[in-house]
């Protein structure tokens, strides 16, 4: 089997078609399937392994018992290694559809991308539960470079900041000190999002610099304003909550809820498009 790629004007598309019948359809009739039933199988026959570990288990459970009431110990020793044995096949066998799940949603999140990216897998992690400054394993030699966006299926994780041969650094929005230009869902209001030592660890950022007049009720989306620097508009950040009125009655103060898990990150799109590069076309 061989994974093909279509372009369509809705975005690529993946198939998997025989190597018989790509030589041509008179050697092998098996027409191209898509992508999305391959996954849709795959899962179905872990969910079913899964759910039947109690059926599959309880036989050899029912003939230990019987075993050991005719002190068999040696058959006792053997069920139990392949009791072992099962359970561990059986934990592969989710980590593996659970894995598969995950790349699944990065894969539909590539194709809704306005922009064109790459995958990546977080290699590193400079803190111990939190991903704040972390590695992934795409550096030059796959065209990384300095300020590329980073994001994963929920939404913006951060900026590469350095950059190897075959590895590249990424802080993340959320890192003390890191401020991000924001603005609603609709696009006529800005404001500035930050990363904060006191909410580390927490999937929060504070929210700051938003005009009073400006209604930024519960659970409003923030997405990165166009006016950024370094950041593609439109990436989702977050949803406000606690907002409040500053002393000065002119702006508001509050937090918002980041889109994305900081503490479980293992893969990510790295965006190939440079801030700079769209800001040169729309000129």
């Amino acid at each position: 089997m061989r994974r093909m790629t279509q372009r369509t004007a809705a975005g690529r598309r993946y198939h998997w078609s025989c190597l018989r019948h790509l030589e041509g359809s008179s050697v092998c009739a098996m027409k191209r399937i898509p992508e999305r039933d391959v996954m849709h199988a795959f899962m179905t026959m872990m969910n079913k392994l899964s759910y039947g570990t109690d059926a599959v288990l309880g036989t050899y459970m029912a003939a230990l018992r019987r075993d050991c009431e005719r002190g068999n110990l040696s058959r006792i020793r053997e069920l139990e290694d392949e009791l072992t044995a099962l359970k561990n096949e059986n934990y592969a066998l989710q980590s593996l559809g659970s894995e598969n799940e995950a790349l699944r949603k990065l894969l539909s999140a590539k194709e809704r991308l306005s922009y064109e990216s790459m995958e990546a897998e977080v290699i590193g992690n400079d803190g111990v539960n939190y991903f704040e400054r972390f590695t992934i394993n795409r550096g030059s030699l796959d065209g990384v470079l300095p300020n590329m966006n980073v994001v994963n299926q929920d939404g913006l994780v951060g900026l590469v900041t350095e950059v190897g041969l075959n590895y590249a650094v990424v802080t993340a929005i959320v890192e003390n000190g890191v401020s991000v230009s924001a603005m609603t869902r609709n696009g006529h209001e800005n404001c500035i999002v930050s990363g904060s030592l006191q909410e580390a660890g927490q999937n929060r950022m504070l929210l700051k610099n938003a005009l009073a007049d400006v209604d930024l009720t519960e659970d409003n989306t923030l997405v990165t304003s166009n006016i950024s620097d370094r950041y593609l508009p439109g990436l989702l950040i977050g949803y406000t909550y606690d907002v409040k009125t500053n002393a000065d009655l002119l702006t508001q103060s509050g937090m918002v809820r980041t889109a994305v898990d900081f503490t479980r990150l293992k893969h990510v799109l790295v965006i190939t498009t440079m801030k700079e590069k769209l800001q040169e076309g729309g000129e």
